[in-house]
């Protein structure tokens, strides 16, 4: 294994092993435009089975780069291009970073119109 390529032990759910590389090295010695991921579709110089995440991606960012890395390639293995299968793919992960919004403590998130409305009528009976 070479030194700025490290297993992180975990699989996506489609079964590509996801790997942690040294981003600087990636885009200094294979592309430039290499940033927080990559799969083997999208950059020929990425084993098939495998997902890059750049080390530099903060641990609560991870799952989100795998996700979309894992599911552009699912795409692309029917065949969509790589531009469709992002865009597709952003969406999704645009989605899935709403519902869990990284890097916000806990109670943080703004309450749903339900707890809202609730809280106001409580306070309008006081």
């Amino acid at each position: 294994m070479p030194w700025w390529k490290t297993p992180s032990g975990k699989r996506c759910p489609h079964g590509l092993a996801i790997m942690i590389v040294n981003g600087s090295h990636v885009r200094n010695s294979f592309d430039s435009d290499f940033d927080q991921g990559g799969n083997g579709f999208a950059y020929d110089f990425v084993p098939k089975n495998e997902l890059w995440i750049d080390g530099h991606v903060p641990a609560a960012e991870r799952p989100f780069v795998a996700f979309h890395e894992c599911e552009e390639v699912e795409f692309m293995r029917v065949g969509m291009s790589y531009d469709d299968a992002h865009e597709t793919v952003k969406k999704l992960e645009d989605v899935a970073r709403k519902r869990h919004r990284p890097g916000e403590p806990k109670g943080v998130r703004s309450p749903s119109p339900k707890s809202r409305r609730a809280r106001f009528q409580g306070e309008r009976r006081a």
